[in-house]
This record gives C-alpha cells, sequence and structure tokens, in this order.
C-alpha cells in the first residue's frame, strides 16, 4: 500500500469553511485516485462533492496550489512565517512508515470553489503511508489544527490499543515540534501556552462507509471492515491562544475524533 493524501483548509473570518482533500492511493497493486470539498458555515449545513480523480497540490516551498477541474476548484496557499516545518516520521516498521508534514501551518488563502471565491486564513498538511492504518494498532485517533493571523498550531494524539504500546502524541507551534503538552476536550496546554476552544459546530459526525465512502462502494470492497467501520467526529470552533511570552491572539481550530472499529 502507498497513499499519499493532502489536506488543506481554509476559515473565513465570519466562520465559513471549506476543507479540501487530493490522494492518490496505490493498494492490492490497483492506482486509484480521490478529491473532495467539504463546505459550510455556522449557518449553512456542510456538503461535500468529491471526484474519482484529479491531480495533487503543487507546492514550491512557499506557495502551494491546487486546481481540479473534475471539482471546479482553484486555491493557492500562500505560506506565512519564516520556519519551513520539517516532516515527521510518526512511524516505521520496517522499510514501511507513516510520515506527516506540516507543509503550510499558516497561510493566507485564496480559494474558488462552485459556491464563490473566499479569502482568509488555512492551513495545508501532506500524509504519506506505506504502513497501512489497520496495521498501526490504534484505537483512537485526535487531530487538529488552530490557525490566527499571527501563529498556528498542529497536533495528532494516537491512542493505541493493548497490546501495541503507549500512547503516542505530537504538538507543532509554528512548525515547530514541543513536549509534554496536556490535549483535552476544549483545551490543549504546554510549557506556558495554552489553547482554548469556543463553542464547537460539527462539520461531520458518522461511520465513514456512511459519509466520506458513501458513494464510492468499489473502495468500500477494497478496504477492510475495520477502516470502513472508523467512526469520524469532525468539528470546528473558535480559539484563544496565549503564548508563553502573553501575547494573546484569536483564530479558529478544525480538529476530529477518529474511533477505530473492532
Amino acid at each position: 500500500m502507498h497513499l499519499t493524501k493532502w489536506y488543506m483548509d481554509l476559515v473565513t473570518e465570519d466562520g465559513e469553511v471549506c476543507l479540501g482533500y487530493a490522494a492518490t492511493l496505490r493498494l492490492y497493486g490497483l492506482p486509484l485516485a480521490y478529491s473532495a470539498i467539504l463546505e459550510g458555515s455556522r449557518n449553512r449545513p456542510f456538503f461535500e462533492y468529491h471526484a474519482l480523480r484529479g491531480l495533487l497540490p503543487k507546492y514550491d516551498n512557499r506557495n502551494l496550489r491546487w486546481r481540479n477541474d473534475a471539482l471546479g476548484v482553484q486555491g493557492v496557499w500562500h505560506r506565512l512565517g519564516a520556519i519551513q516545518p520539517e516532516p515527521l516520521v510518526l512511524d516505521a516498521q520496517g522499510e514501511r512508515n507513516v510520515v506527516w508534514h506540516n507543509v503550510a501551518p499558516r497561510a493566507q488563502v485564496e480559494i474558488r470553489t462552485q459556491n464563490g471565491i473566499r479569502c482568509g486564513f488555512g492551513y495545508a498538511e501532506c500524509l504519506t503511508m506505506t504502513l497501512p492504518p489497520w496495521q498501526l494498532g490504534m484505537r483512537r485517533l485526535r487531530w487538529g489544527r488552530f490557525v490566527a493571523e499571527t501563529h498556528a498550531l498542529a497536533w495528532i494524539e494516537w491512542t493505541m490499543s493493548s497490546p501495541h504500546g503507549e500512547d503516542r502524541r505530537w504538538l507543532l507551534v509554528e512548525g515547530q515540534p514541543q513536549q509534554g503538552f496536556l490535549l483535552e476536550p476544549e483545551r490543549l496546554a504546554w510549557d506556558g501556552g495554552e489553547l482554548l476552544f469556543g463553542a464547537d459546530h460539527v462539520i461531520r459526525d458518522g461511520v465513514i462507509r456512511d459519509t466520506a465512502l458513501a458513494d464510492t462502494p468499489w473502495l468500500r470492497f477494497l478496504l477492510p471492515d475495520r477502516v470502513c467501520g472508523i467512526h469520524e467526529v469532525k468539528r470546528f470552533a473558535p480559539g484563544t491562544l496565549r503564548m508563553p511570552d502573553g501575547h494573546e491572539t484569536t483564530g479558529w481550530v478544525i480538529d476530529e475524533y477518529v474511533h477505530f472499529g473492532e
């Protein structure tokens, strides 16, 4: 198995949300492609449209550009900040691994979709996997990001099933790895810094065979039941960030819980 999955997002100042996905997967020798857009807001239900084709984004060390004519999408993520984050190896078993690249922790974004043009601040990452997710031994995954005009955070937490070892956690502040942080349902804290989540709004909640994979029966057939039975809760919320130097700012949190089927 070899998966390359790009995730890109934008939240406007008034809470309009656009999430983009572009992936290629080689599974059992079959080359597959998938792309999707998920849009909505606090006042408008979320709607997803997808295509089983499309090119991956192009990244030139400062600007990420994504165009997908099948979805009617064209967007640019201009990375802000001086730090270029390095890819992190989250797991490795022999020659197979999972690599998380926080490509644009904080970006100025302009994206055109079928519903018009939106501008604001957003985030982009690339995940590559040659190690199948059903072999990682995870019981639950939590992922999230916070973006404001001046600061950005991203985090991952793996809750492992016994006997697969200790839980694992990663936090990036402006692309820089941090140690020893506390992650609660509505709060994240580390070495003098704190992020508080406001009232959240659900983007998607359900088993992925009925949500993300609802219109792709052939992919449901190829993937193990444990993957198709994953329950995902994705949400967004306003956030207040207090940095160790006393600086305080507000922005938007997008995070998700993923519960793996038994």
